[in-house]
């Protein structure tokens, strides 16, 4: 109902566009487990202006992903509810990779999405939020004890990471585990790919 707009579909990838009489909101909801990239471009006649990437962005079932105003004057976020609750877990820049925070705000909502007990939960997001602690440290370290303070932010969330790991197997053991084995992988995987952010 967007004028000037279209939409089509190429096996998996789908291409949608509308005029530059106003910017617009996009809105993408996940069919299922898994990962997916977002491209925004800004064309002047045969002429790409700017072009906003969102790469291997982790989804469940339902995930909303918006993105308000592209095409607007200022670089586009991705706003990621992954619960899809009506409150966002993750805003995401464009650009090459996902942060540690940002990928830690998407692990998050994905724990919301698992049926567990208020206080698996609530165990979880203590977790949780010491790994973010211990982010906002790191960037506040000065230039010159950024090398020393790296180190023991490392070492340190290598631990609370093996804490939750060890948490998300435990769930999953025995024949009334809490977690699917399919669910606890999902959920090391991400913190896998956490992990591996750090520092870079």
């Amino acid at each position: 109902e967007i004028p000037n707009s279209y939409y089509t579909e190429f096996g998996e990838v789908k291409y949608a566009g509308a005029g530059a009489n106003a910017p617009v909101d996009v809105a993408l909801v996940g069919e299922d487990t898994g990962v997916f990239t977002l491209e925004i471009e800004e064309v002047q006649g045969n002429t790409v202006d700017a072009t906003s990437v969102f790469s291997d962005i982790p989804v469940v079932e339902g995930s909303r992903a918006t993105v308000e105003d592209a095409g607007g004057p200022t670089a586009p976020a991705l706003l990621l509810d992954v619960d899809a609750d009506g409150t966002n877990d993750a805003t995401v820049a464009p650009g090459a990779g996902l942060s540690p925070q940002e990928l830690l705000g998407i692990l998050r909502g994905m724990i919301k999405t698992l049926d567990l007990p208020v206080e698996k939960q609530k165990k979880l997001a203590k977790i949780f939020d010491k790994i973010d602690k211990t982010f906002i440290k790191e960037q506040k370290c000065g230039a010159n004890a950024k090398a020393k303070c790296e180190h023991k932010t490392k070492h340190k969330i290598d631990q609370i990471f093996n804490k939750i790991s060890r948490s998300i197997e435990k769930l999953s053991q025995g024949k009334k585990g809490l977690l699917s084995k399919e669910d606890a992988a999902e959920l090391l995987g991400g913190i896998t790919t956490i992990k591996s952010n750090i520092g870079k």
